[in-house]
């Protein structure tokens, strides 16, 4: 069934007091606590637990709760451009060239406007730990520019999506179950983007190992132990 006239223009005109929201139907529960222990052990930028969703058990950092029900009642307009990947699919590259071509090509304001805002990350805040950050928070000098930086880093995108007026460009990692309700009924651009699964697992180790947020520490053989046994974070996008 078509979305009514109604419905399309409440959600374009950001009108959500008129959008009844959806109970988040998946179940959300802690890895079992053998698994979690070897997470943690591993991936230091979660300090807490990891989480499991869904009947395929996707598994997700502890901030994820928290925001679980946002996520799936964030309202996609009309006109949104969503890039969803398992993470190194090819994200980054899509992002430029899908925003270049909605934007005729404006290279200048492409290069003076940092990616990550004109194309923000939904869920990254709920990668941030509350330690990780308070540490993060304590390496730079309460005056700086990276000390604004690292407070915001755990501000939700969905919130920034929200009070946008301009026609807005997501990208995400999370399985297409957990993404906004009403995705496929509101008539946006959904874009995927695959990978050859070995080159995806060698180049998400060396990001794994390079984002504190993340913070694995282990060598490449157990990153593929993990990958193999469907304990990357975001197993399954589709």
């Amino acid at each position: 069934m078509s979305p009514t006239p109604t419905f399309i223009e409440d959600v374009k005109n950001n009108n959500c007091d008129n959008v009844k929201e959806k109970v988040f139907p998946y179940e959300i529960e802690p890895v079992p606590n053998e698994t979690n222990q070897e997470l943690l052990e591993y991936f230091t930028g979660e300090k807490t637990h990891f989480l499991q969703v869904g009947p395929k058990k996707w598994i997700l950092p502890s901030g994820y709760e928290r925001e679980a029900h946002n996520y799936y009642n964030f309202r996609a307009r009309p006109d949104d451009v969503f890039i969803v990947t398992f993470p190194r699919s090819g994200t980054t590259w899509t992002q430029e060239l899908v925003w270049l071509l909605a934007n005729d090509l404006d290279y200048q304001k492409a290069a003076e406007i940092p990616l990550g805002d004109r194309f923000p990350f939904l869920e990254f805040s709920a990668f941030v730990h509350k330690e990780t950050k308070a540490t993060f928070l304590e390496e730079q000098k309460p005056d700086s520019e990276n000390y604004r930086i690292v407070q915001n880093l755990d501000y939700p995108a969905w919130k920034i999506f929200e009070d946008s007026t301009e026609r807005r460009f997501i990208k995400t990692h999370l399985p297409f179950s957990l993404l906004p309700s009403n995705l496929l009924d509101i008539g946006c651009k959904v874009i995927y983007v695959a990978r050859n699964p070995k080159d995806l697992a060698v180049s998400y180790y060396h990001l794994n190992r390079s984002y504190r947020t993340q913070g694995y520490i282990g060598d490449f053989t157990k990153f593929w132990s993990f990958f193999e046994r469907d304990l990357g974070k975001f197993r399954n996008v589709i």
